[in-house]
């Protein structure tokens, strides 16, 4: 769960980090948004921001859900008893509603959370309603997000990727609540929520929470989503620029090997030492190597005969796999003339001759070679 986690928030890095203000124009009709808020960091050893929120829409909503939530059209606070307040069209705005309410042990709690988006909720409780108190409350939850939270998106014109039965965000939610690291800090503000799925999993929402994590296919399926539509949101003073379309197409070779290495490796079984991490083994000795962490500019092992961690560049890797397009082969001994990289190469030509299943193929203990 904690790699899958992990390279999650990786494949996202490189997308635009979205703050308020912003142009909604500028974003997709359709798509999965991954929220962030200052102060909350994931647990894999860099103190980069964790995601918070994942949600998506039916239709064509996207921008209409990000507004709702900043609450772009203030003219939708001019509400009173026989209307619905802001929160009652954002479940996320009704989330920060609850903490600021409850933190202050208000009882106007209970009134707080009923949905007068219903008729009958109006008619039969609206007398009970502080118009004056939701207001202000509203109000904080505004100025709260829009100072303290940031988003990215996937743009996905596919529904039925996004959302549903069969869609991604349900196990996209699962697989960052069941992450053993990225945990709530002990000053997050959702430590305020009445709901103790909130206060628990650090994520401000309740449902899928305890979905399964993204399954191989998921993975490759939200991938192809990123490449096939790479959004690059450029921000100038403040001011929205243009998103701008890259193609699938303008992603290099090794790219495309890179993303089927990192892809292979969080498929790779638990450790039976360590049951937090999965591990990986050296082809001759089978000596295991724990996979501490996986990210864009490398991969972290640690291994069992000396217990000591090891962060492996990207440019090793890459360097075998052009290595091995020139020569067809590699040998994991340091000392062979086809040894591409003498650094940990037992186990880079581990990796390099199982996590390419369709582009390499293992001969035997100490060679690895080229597919045709």
């Amino acid at each position: 769960m904690t790699e899958k986690c992990q390279l999650l928030h990786t494949l996202l890095e490189d997308r635009p980090l979205i703050k308020y203000p912003f142009e909604l124009k500028e974003l997709p009709l359709n798509g999965i948004y991954f929220f962030y808020e200052d102060g909350e960091f994931w647990g894999h050893k860099e103190n980069k921001l964790r995601i918070v929120r994942i949600g998506t829409h039916k239709g064509d909503n996207f921008r209409s859900r990000i507004s709702e939530h900043y609450l772009f059209n203030e003219k939708k606070m001019d509400f009173g008893k026989d209307n619905q307040k802001p929160s009652d069209r954002s479940i996320f705005r009704k989330n920060i509603g609850r903490a600021f309410l409850n933190k202050t042990q208000d009882d106007y709690l209970e009134v707080w959370n009923i949905d007068f988006t219903e008729r009958d909720k109006r008619n039969n409780f609206g007398h009970l309603r502080n118009i004056p108190k939701e207001k202000k409350v509203e109000e904080n939850i505004t100025k709260f997000l829009r100072e303290n939270f940031y988003f990215r998106f996937i743009e996905i014109p596919d529904e039925e990727l996004r959302i549903g039965k069969s869609g991604l965000e349900k196990n996209l939610i699962g697989t960052v609540n069941q992450c053993k690291v990225c945990m709530p800090s002990e000053e997050w503000f959702g430590q305020y929520s009445p709901i103790i799925k909130i206060r628990t999993s650090g994520m401000w929402q309740t449902q899928h929470l305890k979905n399964p994590s993204l399954t191989s296919h998921e993975i490759n399926k939200l991938i192809a989503a990123i490449d096939s539509e790479m959004n690059l949101y450029a921000v100038e003073d403040n001011k929205s620029k243009s998103i701008i379309n890259t193609s699938r197409e303008k992603l290099s070779d090794w790219g495309f090997v890179w993303e089927e290495i990192i892809t292979n490796l969080i498929q790779s079984k638990p450790c039976k030492d360590h049951l937090d991490y999965l591990c990986i083994h050296t082809l001759a000795l089978g000596e295991v190597n724990d996979i501490i962490s996986i990210n864009k500019d490398g991969i972290t092992l640690r291994s069992h005969r000396y217990m000591n961690e090891n962060f492996i560049e990207v440019e090793i890797f890459e360097k075998w796999w052009k290595f091995l397009k020139a020569n067809g082969k590699a040998s994991t001994k340091t000392d062979h003339e086809y040894n591409p990289h003498p650094y940990r190469s037992s186990i880079v030509g581990a990796i390099m001759g199982t996590c390419l299943p369709n582009r390499t193929r293992v001969v035997n203990k100490n060679l690895i070679e080229l597919i045709d």
